[in-house]
C-alpha cells in the first residue's frame, strides 16, 4: 500500500482506499477462471487428436499439451491464491487502520486538550503550567503526563502494526509467484545468448523465505542503534533470516554494519555513473557499484562467511526480479573478493570496486529484445545510460543457493 521506503504516517494510511485493491483481486480471481478453462477447452482437443494423429508426433503433442495444461493450472491457483491474499490482507490491514481512528478518537476526546502528530506523538494544547493550577495541582499534571505517554505509545504501536502488515501482506503476494511451476519461471526469465551471463542467472538465485518477515531491529537493539547511530533511526522489515544474522553481531557491530550500509547506499548514489546518468544507481552500474563496495566493507569488518549469509538471507524475498537477484548477488561475490585483504584503505577500496566495473567483470541489467523485459548484461559492454530499472517484483527462477 505504501508504496515506497518511507516511514507510515496517519494522514498516509487514513488516505488509504482499501476498495480498490479488492477489486484488483477480483479481477485476478476471474482471470484464473478463464484461464483453467482455457487450458482445459485446449487440452481436450489435442487429446482427442489420436484417430488421425496417431504416430510418435501426435503422442507427443498430446504429451506436451498435457504438461503445458498441468504448468497452467499451477499458475492459475497462484492467482487464486494471490487474489486471497489481496483480500485476506485488505481485511487485516483494515482492522489495524481502524484501531489507529479508534486511538485517534481517544486522543481526541481526552480532558487534558491533546492532540497528535502525523507520526503518531501525543501532546496537549495546555501547558503544564495551566494543568498545574488549582485545585488539583500537581496530581493532575502527573495524570495528563501519564496519559499522554500511554497514548503515545499506543498510538505509535498501532501505526507501527499497520506499517509491519502492510509489508507482511505484500510479502504473502510475492510467496504466491514463487509457487509458479519451474518450467513457466525460466520461460518467462528468458535467457542471456552469452554463456557466462546465463550461467550467473541460473546460479546466482536463492529460495524465497518460507518464514514470516520480521521488524529488525527490536526494542532494546533500537534503544542502542538511536542512541549510537541515529536517532531518528526507524525499524524495518526484513527476512527471518537476514534477522537472524543481523542479531549474530553484537549492538556495537550492529551500528558498524548501518554505517557500513549507509556509506554504501552513499556510494551508490554519489559516484562518476551516477553523474552521467542518475538512474544509473537502480539495477546499473551505481548499482553494481554499492553492492560491491557494501560487500568488500563488510568483508574487511566482519569476514566473507558472515557477510555471504547476510547478503543472501537479504535477497530472500519473494517475488524478486530473476535478473535483479543475479546481478545482487553475483556483485556481492566480486565485492567480498575485493575485500579479502582487511588493510585496503577506503580510497583503495573504491577505485578497486570502479576499477573492476569498468573492466567489466560486473552484471547489469539492460532491456531484453522485447526491449522491456530485464536481461543481464556485461558492465563492459553497457554503456552507463542504457542500462534500465527493472520492476520491483518479477518471476523468480528456480533457486540453486
Amino acid at each position: 500500500m505504501a508504496g515506497d521506503e518511507k516511514n507510515l504516517t496517519i494522514s498516509m494510511v487514513l488516505a488509504w482506499d482499501l476498495g480498490q485493491p479488492i477489486k484488483i483481486a477480483e479481477l485476478v480471481s476471474l482471470s484464473a477462471k478463464k484461464l483453467k478453462q482455457g487450458l482445459a477447452d485446449s487440452d481436450d482437443q489435442v487429446q482427442k487428436s489420436e484417430p488421425w494423429f496417431g504416430e510418435q508426433a501426435g503422442l507427443t503433442a498430446r504429451t506436451r499439451s498435457k504438461g503445458y495444461r498441468t504448468d497452467g493450472e499451477t499458475t492459475a491457483g497462484v492467482y487464486v491464491a494471490i487474489s486471497k491474499a489481496i483480500e485476506d490482507g485488505c481485511a487485516s490491514i483494515g482492522k489495524k487502520i481502524d484501531a489507529v481512528r479508534d486511538l485517534i478518537s481517544e486522543v481526541e476526546s481526552s480532558d487534558y486538550d491533546l492532540f497528535y502528530d502525523d507520526d503518531g506523538s501525543v501532546k496537549s494544547r495546555e501547558s503544564n503550567w495551566e494543568t498545574a493550577a488549582p485545585p488539583w495541582g500537581i496530581v493532575s499534571l502527573y495524570l495528563k503526563t501519564g496519559e499522554i505517554n500511554k497514548l503515545d505509545l499506543r498510538l505509535k504501536t498501532a501505526l507501527w502494526e499497520v506499517a509491519q502488515e502492510d509489508e507482511r501482506v505484500a510479502e504473502r503476494v510475492s510467496e504466491c509467484i514463487e509457487k509458479l511451476a519451474d518450467s513457466v519461471k525460466t520461460e518467462i526469465a528468458g535467457s542471456p545468448t552469452d554463456q557466462g551471463l546465463l550461467d550467473i542467472l541460473r546460479k546466482y538465485q536463492t529460495p524465497d523465505s518460507t518464514k514470516p518477515g520480521v521488524m529488525w531491529p527490536n526494542a532494546t537493539q533500537l534503544e542502542y542503534v538511536r542512541k549510537y547511530y541515529d536517532p531518528t533511526f526507524q525499524p524495518r522489515f526484513v527476512t527471518a533470516e537476514e534477522a537472524a544474522v543481523l542479531n549474530e553481531l553484537s549492538l556495537g557491530e550492529q551500528v558498524k554494519f548501518l554505517k557500513i550500509q549507509m556509506a554504501a547506499k552513499d556510494f551508490g548514489q554519489n559516484n562518476k555513473y551516477t553523474a552521467e546518468y542518475p538512474n544509473a544507481e537502480q539495477d546499473g552500474k551505481g548499482d553494481a557499484a554499492r553492492h560491491m563496495y557494501w560487500n568488500a566493507r563488510m568483508t574487511q569488518e566482519f569476514g566473507a562467511d558472515w557477510t555471504e549469509r547476510y547478503t543472501t538471507a537479504h535477497e530472500k524475498t519473494g517475488g524478486n526480479v530473476a535478473a535483479r537477484e543475479a546481478m545482487d548477488l553475483y556483485n556481492n561475490h566480486l565485492g567480498r573478493d575485493i575485500g579479502q585483504n582487511k588493510n585496503t584503505d577506503d580510497a583503495t577500496l573504491r577505485a578497486q570496486v570502479l576499477d573492476t566495473i569498468d573492466n567489466g567483470k560486473a552484471v547489469v541489467i539492460v532491456a531484453g529484445p522485447d526491449g522491456k523485459s530485464p536481461q543481464l548484461a556485461w558492465s563492459r559492454d553497457t554503456p552507463t545510460d542504457k542500462t534500465i530499472v527493472g520492476p520491483g517484483v518479477g518471476i523468480p527462477l528456480p533457486a540453486t543457493k
